[in-house]
């Protein structure tokens, strides 16, 4: 009797032990097959992300933590890299404007953005839509008040109101500096600061410079890169902070951090660390290649002026999509006006196509390196890179929140939109 209950007895412990065993590699096996997966996949937030991205911190956030690895790795092909790469993936014949339309945040002839009713849509073809530029005076003071004083209209293209400082170019790198240089439109403001009543001017300017408008990038108001400077700079961290606790789990084991009851692999760190970082760097590069296809050009309005954007479209049917005439307008003032453009493949054509060929080779080996060193790390490793790469998907779409910003559109009649926005003016 007694040595079948000793037998009972370790036949339970036997079990609880077998069960523990099975449950930590059904947790183990989870965490790293999720996690690579979770990283493989995500193409349209990938490139979405990727088809508004006007810098480097926009690269730099895409790449710490990716997901859609394979998504940005074939973006890039798709847009410099060489005829041999893309015939790899199946684009050799590709129409370049596909890849515009999807990837990029320019328009061309080829490409542009439309309003369906209920949303703006990018498809191929030209579009029947013309972008104005609304310059109001920003302080009107006793003008403001007299009910006698009506606005003059003054109209103007693109080049005159640049000359006239109506609008003023600016810079990448200064975009977030508020301008502080003297316009030379300023005699309507020194009058108003001496109490004299003066006619307001209401600039109409008709932006010709690009074939089709973007109306994506300028239906919101949020341009601050400080933002995602922040963003990326924190997602760096957060990359760091995973490769930090893969160190200790790897150098410093504890009971807490075996395997099984043995610890780490001593290969798994450093595959890990030497994969995560060739990962980013590539996916970087591919980042770049994609921004860098388009060239933007930004305005703001001069001293004294306060912006408002309008689009008329008019009714056509573009890639077996008919499209309504409607007036488009912004719900709120516009900061900078962003135009975005084809850059010239003739000047880097070269340089993009050794980009993305590097970009490439060192994504896809950093993701391999990547994989096994995370299938030799602690669970406790996995569910950090997990949880790391699911808030740097949320931040990516947190950045991106303009996309949702509403428009407001009003339904016109067909061939009257000019009429329908004169009347409106005056």
């Amino acid at each position: 009797m007694g040595g079948s209950l000793r037998l009972l007895v370790f036949a339970i412990a036997f079990s609880q032990c077998a069960e523990a065993s099975d449950g930590y590699n059904f947790s183990s096996n989870l965490f790293e097959d999720v996690a690579p997966l979770l990283a493989l996949f995500g193409e349209r937030v990938t490139m979405q992300f990727m088809s508004q991205s006007m810098g480097w911190a926009d690269n730099v956030i895409l790449a710490m933590l990716p997901i859609g690895i394979i998504t940005a790795v074939v973006s890039a092909i798709r847009v410099g890299g060489p005829l041999w790469l893309k015939a790899i993936i199946g684009r050799a014949r590709e129409n370049f404007a596909n890849a515009e339309a999807e990837l990029m945040s320019s328009t061309s002839n080829e490409v542009c953005e439309l309003w369906n009713g209920n949303d703006v849509v990018r498809c191929m073809g030209s579009a029947p839509i013309t972008e104005f530029i609304c310059l109001l005076p920003e302080n009107v003071h006793n003008s403001g008040n007299d009910p006698t004083i009506r606005p003059k209209i003054v109209a103007s293209d693109l080049d005159n109101a640049l000359a006239k400082g109506y609008l003023k170019r600016v810079e990448p790198n200064d975009q977030d500096a508020d301008s502080e240089e003297a316009s030379p439109i300023r005699d309507d403001e020194s009058q108003a600061e001496k109490g004299q009543a003066t006619t307001p001017e209401i600039i109409i300017v008709r932006n010709t410079l690009a074939h089709a408008p973007n109306i994506s990038l300028n239906c919101h108001n949020m341009f601050d890169r400080t933002e995602l400077r922040v963003v990326a700079a924190f997602g760096t961290i957060l990359q760091l902070g995973v490769l930090a606790l893969s160190a200790f789990v790897s150098f410093y084991p504890t009971k807490t951090f075996l395997e099984e009851g043995e610890p780490i692999a001593g290969y798994a760190f450093y595959c890990l660390a030497i994969g995560t970082i060739l990962l980013v760097l590539g996916i970087l590069l591919c980042a770049h290649v994609v921004e860098t296809s388009s060239h933007e050009i930004r305005y703001r309005p001069g001293l004294g002026k306060k912006a408002r954007l309008i689009w008329l479209q008019k009714s056509k049917t573009v890639s077996d999509q008919s499209f309504d005439s409607y007036a488009l307008f912004p719900m709120d003032e516009t900061s900078l006006v962003v135009t975005s453009q084809r850059a010239d493949k003739e000047s880097g054509g070269t340089r993009l196509a050794l980009e993305t060929v590097v970009g490439t080779v060192l994504g896809l080996s950093g993701f391999i390196l990547q994989y096994v060193g995370l299938r030799g790390m602690h669970w406790s490793v996995l569910v950090a890179q997990l949880g790391a790469i699911i808030v740097m998907a949320g931040l990516r779409a947190w950045v991106r929140r303009g996309l949702v910003k509403p428009l407001l559109c009003e339904r016109l009649t067909p061939g009257l939109e000019l009429e329908w926005f004169s009347s409106q003016l005056g």
